[in-house]
């Protein structure tokens, strides 16, 4: 199996996502860039085995099911971690409470841009994304207390209820085109 292709990224960004109604189409919030990314490679996969209710199983050669995606994370804030890895934000004080029912990773959107060679720019978006600490840099706990100091953060990238689509790509020949790009998840009127 081939190595995912690592691609330096001009921004990463991050869209919280509305659970649908109903098995309708989610909406996204406003797009943020999270700080301090630098780079990303995406690995995509496919469910091996469609199985009918026939009992019928049949192999899946051409469907592809989901994605990974990792983020090299080195300078990303702490709070951004702590929202993606858990849900939860800092209070008035500063002070992160875990550990309640809710705790789970959010549920967001992800795209980045990519400089082409020809000044033109391959913009993407995941639709439904869900991070996870890379489990080989995951600290939990040191003298300081807990700690989130990842190298890399893990998105699992699935299918949009809804529609079942993965993602969106455009390449966008200015910068101008790129920024209306990357100000919605899901451009108005569609």
């Amino acid at each position: 199996m081939s190595q995912p292709l690592k691609i330096t990224v001009l921004d990463f960004y991050v869209a919280d996502k509305t659970e649908a109604v109903d098995g309708g189409v989610p909406t996204y919030g406003t797009p943020k860039v999270l700080g301090g990314a630098a780079q990303v490679q995406v690995a995509y996969s496919k469910n091996p085995l469609k199985v009918y209710e026939s009992g019928r199983a049949v192999y899946n050669k051409t469907h592809i099911a989901d994605a990974t995606v990792t983020l090299g994370s080195h300078t990303v804030p702490l709070a951004d971690k702590k929202d993606l890895f858990f849900g939860v934000e800092a209070d008035v004080n500063g002070v992160y409470e875990e550990g309640g029912d809710t705790d789970t990773p959010k549920g967001v959107a992800i795209g980045w841009p990519v400089l082409l060679s020809d000044g033109k720019y391959l913009c993407t978006w995941f639709y439904d994304a869900s991070a996870s600490p890379n489990d080989e840099n995951y600290q939990t706990e040191n003298e300081s207390g807990p700690q989130i100091e990842p190298d890399s953060i893990e998105f699992s990238c699935v299918r949009r209820a809804g529609d079942r689509l993965l993602r969106r790509t455009k390449v966008c020949a200015t910068l101008a085109d790129m920024q209306t790009f990357f100000a919605a998840v899901v451009p108005s009127g569609t």
